[in-house]
Protein backbone atom coordinates (compact mmCIF):
# COMPACT_ATOMS: atom_id res chain seq x y z
CA UNK A 1 0.00 0.00 0.00
CA UNK A 2 1.26 3.31 -1.11
CA UNK A 3 2.07 6.29 1.49
CA UNK A 4 -1.13 8.33 1.70
CA UNK A 5 -3.19 5.13 1.19
CA UNK A 6 -5.26 4.92 4.05
CA UNK A 7 -9.36 5.95 3.64
CA UNK A 8 -12.10 4.78 5.95
CA UNK A 9 -14.68 2.55 4.28
CA UNK A 10 -16.93 2.26 7.23
CA UNK A 11 -17.31 6.26 8.19
CA UNK A 12 -19.90 8.10 6.46
CA UNK A 13 -18.43 10.83 4.04
CA UNK A 14 -21.72 12.71 6.08
CA UNK A 15 -21.89 12.36 9.60
CA UNK A 16 -25.65 12.81 11.32
CA UNK A 17 -26.04 15.35 13.90
CA UNK A 18 -24.53 13.75 16.95
CA UNK A 19 -27.43 15.84 19.03
CA UNK A 20 -30.11 13.92 17.33
CA UNK A 21 -31.21 11.72 19.64
CA UNK A 22 -33.02 9.55 17.41
CA UNK A 23 -29.73 9.14 15.44
CA UNK A 24 -27.76 5.76 15.45
CA UNK A 25 -25.40 6.11 17.66
CA UNK A 26 -22.04 3.99 16.82
CA UNK A 27 -18.60 4.31 18.06
CA UNK A 28 -15.72 4.14 15.12
CA UNK A 29 -12.25 2.21 15.36
CA UNK A 30 -9.46 1.67 13.38
CA UNK A 31 -6.12 -0.06 13.51
CA UNK A 32 -3.40 0.80 11.54
CA UNK A 33 0.29 -1.03 10.88
CA UNK A 34 2.49 1.06 8.70
CA UNK A 35 6.27 1.33 8.14
CA UNK A 36 8.28 4.18 7.17
CA UNK A 37 12.06 4.37 6.33
CA UNK A 38 12.12 8.02 7.93
CA UNK A 39 11.16 7.10 11.71
CA UNK A 40 11.18 10.59 13.23
CA UNK A 41 9.09 12.04 9.92
CA UNK A 42 6.71 9.38 10.33
CA UNK A 43 5.96 9.89 14.37
CA UNK A 44 6.29 14.26 13.17
CA UNK A 45 3.56 13.35 10.82
CA UNK A 46 1.44 11.44 13.09
CA UNK A 47 2.11 14.16 15.94
CA UNK A 48 0.98 17.21 13.54
CA UNK A 49 -2.11 14.87 12.43
CA UNK A 50 -2.95 14.74 16.35
CA UNK A 51 -3.19 18.36 16.91
CA UNK A 52 -4.56 19.61 13.83
CA UNK A 53 -7.25 17.18 14.16
CA UNK A 54 -7.81 18.19 18.09
CA UNK A 55 -7.31 14.64 18.97
CA UNK A 56 -5.40 13.36 21.82
CA UNK A 57 -2.97 11.10 22.79
CA UNK A 58 -4.19 8.45 25.21
CA UNK A 59 -1.37 5.97 25.05
CA UNK A 60 1.91 6.57 23.56
CA UNK A 61 5.28 3.56 23.50
CA UNK A 62 8.16 3.77 21.54
CA UNK A 63 10.67 0.90 21.87
CA UNK A 64 11.90 0.64 18.58
CA UNK A 65 8.86 1.36 17.07
CA UNK A 66 6.34 3.42 18.23
CA UNK A 67 2.77 2.17 19.61
CA UNK A 68 -0.02 5.24 19.80
CA UNK A 69 -3.17 4.97 20.98
CA UNK A 70 -5.21 8.18 19.47
CA UNK A 71 -8.65 10.07 20.10
CA UNK A 72 -9.68 11.96 17.07
CA UNK A 73 -13.49 13.67 17.10
CA UNK A 74 -15.44 11.06 14.77
CA UNK A 75 -16.08 14.48 12.45
CA UNK A 76 -11.95 14.24 11.55
CA UNK A 77 -11.75 10.92 11.50
CA UNK A 78 -11.27 10.87 7.84
CA UNK A 79 -8.92 13.93 7.94
CA UNK A 80 -6.78 12.20 10.46
CA UNK A 81 -6.87 8.47 8.73
CA UNK A 82 -5.41 10.56 4.98
CA UNK A 83 -2.80 12.36 7.17
CA UNK A 84 -1.67 9.18 8.80
CA UNK A 85 -1.62 7.66 6.20
CA UNK A 86 1.30 10.46 4.75
CA UNK A 87 3.31 9.10 7.23
CA UNK A 88 4.40 6.22 5.87
CA UNK A 89 3.39 3.01 3.64
CA UNK A 90 0.16 1.60 5.69
CA UNK A 91 0.56 -1.74 5.52
CA UNK A 92 -3.06 -2.65 7.36
CA UNK A 93 -5.95 -1.13 7.98
CA UNK A 94 -8.56 -2.81 9.93
CA UNK A 95 -11.61 -1.02 11.22
CA UNK A 96 -14.75 -1.69 13.30
CA UNK A 97 -18.24 0.64 13.92
CA UNK A 98 -20.17 -0.77 16.87
CA UNK A 99 -23.91 0.10 16.96
CA UNK A 100 -24.36 0.74 20.63
CA UNK A 101 -28.15 2.59 19.94
CA UNK A 102 -30.06 0.00 22.00
CA UNK A 103 -27.73 0.22 24.81
CA UNK A 104 -28.01 4.07 24.91
CA UNK A 105 -31.82 3.47 24.67
CA UNK A 106 -31.72 1.44 27.60
CA UNK A 107 -29.31 3.00 29.78
CA UNK A 108 -31.55 6.49 29.17
CA UNK A 109 -34.95 4.98 30.08
CA UNK A 110 -33.50 3.39 32.84
CA UNK A 111 -32.36 7.10 34.11
CA UNK A 112 -35.40 8.32 33.77
CA UNK A 113 -37.58 5.34 35.79
CA UNK A 114 -34.94 6.04 38.46
CA UNK A 115 -35.79 9.80 38.18
CA UNK A 116 -39.88 8.74 38.19
CA UNK A 117 -39.42 6.76 41.33
CA UNK A 118 -36.89 9.16 43.09
CA UNK A 119 -39.82 12.04 42.70
CA UNK A 120 -42.25 9.60 43.30
CA UNK A 121 -40.43 8.49 46.52
CA UNK A 122 -40.20 12.09 47.96
CA UNK A 123 -43.62 12.61 47.14
CA UNK A 124 -44.78 9.95 49.43
CA UNK A 125 -42.58 10.74 51.94
CA UNK A 126 -43.85 14.31 52.02
CA UNK A 127 -47.11 12.74 52.85
CA UNK A 128 -46.24 10.14 55.44
CA UNK A 129 -48.08 9.90 58.60
CA UNK A 130 -46.31 7.86 60.72
CA UNK A 131 -42.32 7.83 61.24
CA UNK A 132 -42.21 4.21 60.06
CA UNK A 133 -43.71 4.78 56.74
CA UNK A 134 -41.13 7.75 56.06
CA UNK A 135 -38.63 5.07 57.59
CA UNK A 136 -39.64 2.97 54.98
CA UNK A 137 -39.81 5.31 52.14
CA UNK A 138 -36.22 6.66 53.03
CA UNK A 139 -34.90 2.83 52.91
CA UNK A 140 -36.26 2.41 49.06
CA UNK A 141 -34.71 5.73 48.25
CA UNK A 142 -31.25 5.51 49.73
CA UNK A 143 -30.58 3.21 46.86
CA UNK A 144 -31.91 5.75 43.60
CA UNK A 145 -29.55 8.35 44.06
CA UNK A 146 -26.40 6.54 43.33
CA UNK A 147 -28.45 4.54 40.58
CA UNK A 148 -29.04 8.00 39.03
CA UNK A 149 -25.30 8.72 39.48
CA UNK A 150 -24.21 5.67 38.04
CA UNK A 151 -26.38 6.10 34.54
CA UNK A 152 -25.55 9.33 34.12
CA UNK A 153 -21.85 8.60 34.03
CA UNK A 154 -22.74 5.72 31.54
CA UNK A 155 -24.69 7.97 29.77
CA UNK A 156 -21.07 10.38 29.56
CA UNK A 157 -18.58 7.51 28.93
CA UNK A 158 -21.14 6.83 26.04
CA UNK A 159 -21.17 10.67 24.67
CA UNK A 160 -17.34 11.09 24.95
CA UNK A 161 -17.19 7.20 23.12
CA UNK A 162 -19.46 9.08 20.46
CA UNK A 163 -17.64 12.02 19.92
CA UNK A 164 -14.00 10.35 20.28
CA UNK A 165 -13.14 7.94 17.35
CA UNK A 166 -10.52 5.17 18.69
CA UNK A 167 -6.93 4.72 16.44
CA UNK A 168 -4.60 2.06 17.65
CA UNK A 169 -1.36 3.04 15.45
CA UNK A 170 1.73 1.03 15.12
CA UNK A 171 4.65 2.59 13.13
CA UNK A 172 7.30 0.48 12.48
CA UNK A 173 10.99 0.91 10.85
CA UNK A 174 11.58 -1.74 8.10
CA UNK A 175 14.29 -3.97 8.16
CA UNK A 176 15.27 -3.28 4.91
CA UNK A 177 15.92 0.29 5.65
CA UNK A 178 19.17 -0.72 7.77
CA UNK A 179 17.78 0.85 10.92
Amino acid sequence: TAAGAANSSIVPEELPDSTDETAQKIIYNADINMESTDFDAARDTLLAAVDDCGAWMEYSSLSGDAKDHVRVPVENYRTFLAAVGEAGSVLDLSETAENITSSYIDVQARLSALEAQRDRLNELADQAETTADLLEIESQLSDVPAAIRLSRATLRNIHENLFWAFFYNVIGIPLAAGV
